[in-house]
């Protein structure tokens, strides 16, 4: 270039006030007369923000002029640079003092651009130089690693000190492997390298982390790598790419991101609330519906990381969790209640008399805590058999399977026929069972939910063997393979017997213990006394199931002014403390909490079980009475509809019926209460003109008929060949997933919510409820405001809605 041009752009560079972005490639010759000319002289460009430049070799000289002269500067990336150890050291000290936000490097080399290697004293030189203790990381480097084992143990040896906090200057860090393959060698040598030597990570800087390699070599470097970011606080986006996905011509082994990668990444996500984003984009993932598992526990994350920031703030002491649910399911007269008092029993000491409690049966969900110490805070739920209070449990299902194990109890003997039942009952009753709890349950843990099969009435039936029941858990076993772990061990017994029930209580107890154990998250001290407290309180007195909030704060201020340091006390936000508290005694089971009401409910068997229960009971007029002489406790009156609607008198006269049957559970309940529970569960839509209530669990055809067949968890699947008009909503899985009982009545309620002409019709209201019905959870519930104000945000764009959320639509 001559002098003449190199004037012209020089000043047409610093002329520019709009620029901001400057990318200058190869201009070695003048690149760094033109750089000083331009930025760094007192009337240079100040309006350029952002500035790369590739292979410039001869821009050493004015590096530090231009890192410390242009205030502007914001982001500079450099490429392929070569320098001395000395000069790096020096760039880094540079970097580390000036006002630039970001000094990323590229693929830093010694030798010629036409033949780079890797300059790892250079790399050292330059992260020693720029590390500091009080300043803010803002160094990125990128390396090519070449198909060199050493080079690649070199650089996972960087990012050990880098995860260990050993190296305080790297903001992000990308570690490209193209072509490099592992051995069995070579994987055992990565485990001593890349460690964290007895560290905890929270001393880390580094918050992006980029790994673009062949699958084979991420899973390699997979579990030693989770290992190092279980306790690390400062790294929130990762991204993986594989080489395979990259380019599409290699032809490579099968993929090794598999099921079992999954969940360890899946438990590191229950212990590490810090990570934000991880792109999977680019790998095998991405293409099996993966990708939609480790968003959803993301965004579960999210609401949890912000509850434990707050326990953190207020420098609680921690400890490993405790909380569980054991689940019984079943069909029903199955023994689950019995099953259960007789755990109790065993466990408590607790007696039932026979006569009295054996005849009745359960409605909606029976819940109490099975085990309450230091040990564990164990919770049962009794899922009743009846499809008519499928929706109810389906609503109130917990929307992750931490620390959840399912009993599913079968009885084999058929009361009608005082005989076995064929052996395809037994199939057909613990697949849908094991597609129930697919659907409902999110993985977002280590492990999957746990299902064991215990058979009941041992008294009543007489196999020489189990043979024929073991092969068909064995074939359930491989199908729902990546949605359960369906225990190959179970128990035949008789659920009234107390030594029979004593393997399968320590069985179960064993199960919880690993869980538990088993990268546990740390929970605070104070959530543990406060489930004890609360558990003790309702076993005292049950008149008063749901609390003011101002109420539960005053019951739960002892135990902050105990836990919460003196020094901390009076500088703690004590109404953030209280809603932490409240959202993780939700998460657990120990209380339930619904937005936008004024109170929590601290009793759940109350709200499961007495109410929705009950309620459901009298709509359905289902007689809970076992016994052929039943007490006149039911109305006389059904309160059926045909089409789930019942008019404002019917709806008073239902709740009335409630309130007067439970005369010791009146205070704080009334109408009111009790229609706004309905209401923000989604159970219940409340029209203005004319005055009724749709209630969809009270359509008559939710109640199958028992003995006739078996009850059915799910929506029939009609025949493929079947012609439909409009919209048809499937699963895409349909051979382990399906849409379960909760979804239309759910459904219906949302849709009836959406009454403003605003809505346009067809397919994008339809995505819109679907999306609120997915987010799940008693404490996220679809209702017409959040509808209205997911119209008006880009997430609720039909683009937005993910394939993989197992929903797919017809038109």
């Amino acid at each position: 270039m001559d002098e003449e041009t190199f004037g012209i752009v020089s000043q047409a560079l610093i002329h520019s006030s709009s620029l901001k972005a400057l990318n200058l490639i190869d201009f070695s010759s003048w690149g760094a007369a033109l750089l000083l000319k331009a930025l760094a002289r007192d009337d240079g460009n100040r309006s350029i923000e952002i500035l790369q430049l590739w292979r410039m070799d001869r821009l050493k000289d004015c590096i530090v002029q231009l890192l410390t002269s242009n205030p502007s500067l914001k982001e500079v990336t450099f490429t392929y640079l070569d320098m001395r150890p000395e000069e790096w050291h020096q760039l880094g000290e540079v970097s580390r003092d000036s006002a630039i936000e970001s000094v990323r490097f590229l693929r830093l080399i010694g030798g010629p651009c036409s033949n780079p290697v890797i300059d790892w004293k250079s790399i050292e030189a330059l992260a020693w130089g720029a590390s500091s203790d009080v300043k803010d990381a803002k160094l990125g480097l990128s390396l090519s690693i070449s198909n060199d084992h050493d080079e690649w143990m070199l650089s996972l040896n960087l990012l050990g000190r880098v995860l260990r906090g050993e190296i305080k200057s790297l903001k992000s860090l990308q570690l490209s492997a193209h072509s490099l393959r592992t051995s069995g060698t070579n994987q055992d040598r990565m485990g001593s390298i890349l460690s964290m030597n007895g560290k905890s990570g929270e001393t880390s800087v580094l918050k992006s982390l980029i790994l673009f390699g062949s699958e084979d070599l991420l899973k390699g470097v997979w579990k030693d790598l989770l290992r190092c970011l279980r306790g690390n606080t400062s790294l929130t986006h990762l991204k993986l790419v594989a080489a395979e996905e990259a380019d599409s011509n290699l032809h490579l082994p099968e993929s090794k991101l598999d099921e079992e990668a999954l969940r360890d990444l899946m438990g590191l996500l229950q212990v590490n609330l810090t990570l934000e984003e991880i792109d999977v984009s680019e790998t095998s993932w991405a293409k099996h519906g993966k990708a939609a598992k480790i968003k959803e526990s993301l965004k579960q994350n999210r609401n949890r990381a912000v509850y434990m920031s707050v326990f953190r703030e207020a420098k609680l002491t921690f400890g490993a969790a405790k909380a569980g649910r054991l689940f019984l399911c079943g069909s029903p007269r199955a023994g689950k209640t019995q099953l259960r008092r007789t755990l109790m029993s065993v466990i408590q000491g607790r007696r039932w008399l026979a006569s009295k409690w054996n005849k009745f049966r359960t409605k909606g969900i029976e819940v109490e805590f099975l085990q309450n110490d230091k040990d564990m805070q164990i919770s049962v739920w009794d899922l009743a058999g009846q499809w008519i209070f499928r929706t109810l449990q389906n609503v109130l299902f917990p929307q992750t399977n931490h620390f959840c194990v399912f009993l599913f109890v079968y009885s084999p003997f058929c009361k009608k026929t005082s005989s076995n039942k064929p052996d395809s009952c037994f199939r057909t009753e613990l697949e849908e069972w094991l597609r129930f709890i697919s659907s409902s349950t999110k993985v977002t843990g280590h492990h999957l939910p746990q299902v064991i099969v215990v058979i009941s009435h041992k008294d009543k039936t007489r196999y020489p063997s189990l043979t024929w029941a073991r092969s068909i858990v064995e074939e359930l076993t491989k199908r729902f393979a990546n949605f359960v772990d369906l225990r190959q061990e179970f128990f035949h017994v008789d659920a009234r017997n107390n030594k029979q029930v004593i393997p399968l209580k320590s069985h179960v107890f064993k199960i919880f213990e690993k869980l538990l154990s088993d990268e546990s998250p740390q929970i605070p001290h104070l959530c543990f006394q406060l489930t004890s407290l609360l558990v003790k309180n309702i076993k005292k007195s049950r008149s008063r199931p749901l609390w003011p909030s101002e109420e539960f704060y005053a019951f739960c201020a002892p135990s902050l002014a105990q836990h919460i340091p003196s020094s901390a006390f009076h500088s703690t936000d004590h109404s953030r403390i209280m809603d932490s508290i409240i959202s993780y005694l939700n998460d657990v089971g120990s209380i339930i909490y619904i937005p936008n009401l004024d109170f929590i409910i601290v009793d759940p068997n109350w709200l499961t079980n007495t109410f929705l229960g009950e309620l459901i009971a009298l709509g359905q007029h289902f007689q809970a009475d076992d016994s052929e002489s039943a007490d006149d406790t039911m109305s006389s009156e059904p309160y059926t509809s045909r089409d789930g609607f019942v008019s404002e008198s019917v709806f008073a006269g239902l709740i009335e019926e409630f309130l007067a049957k439970h005369p010791h559970v009146q205070e704080g309940v009334d109408e009111k209460v009790l229609e706004d529970i309905l209401i923000n569960l989604d159970l219940c839509f409340k029209l203005e003109d004319p005055s009724q209530y749709f209630i969809p669990s009270f359509i008559p055809e939710h109640a199958s008929t028992e003995e006739q067949k078996p009850q059915e968890l799910a929506w029939e699947t009609r025949d493929e060949t079947s012609q439909f008009v409009g919209i048809r909503i499937q699963c895409q899985d349909t051979r382990r997933m399906s849409l379960t009982a909760a979804f239309f009545p759910c459904f219906q309620v949302g849709g009836s919510a959406i009454r403003d002409e605003a809505y346009r019709p067809g397919v994008d209201i339809i995505l819109r409820i679907i999306q609120r019905l997915s987010r799940g959870g008693v404490s996220a519930r679809c209702n017409p405001n959040t509808l209205r104000g997911d119209a008006d945000s880009e997430s609720s764009q039909r683009s937005h809605f993910d394939p993989e959320a197992q929903i797919k639509l017809h038109s």
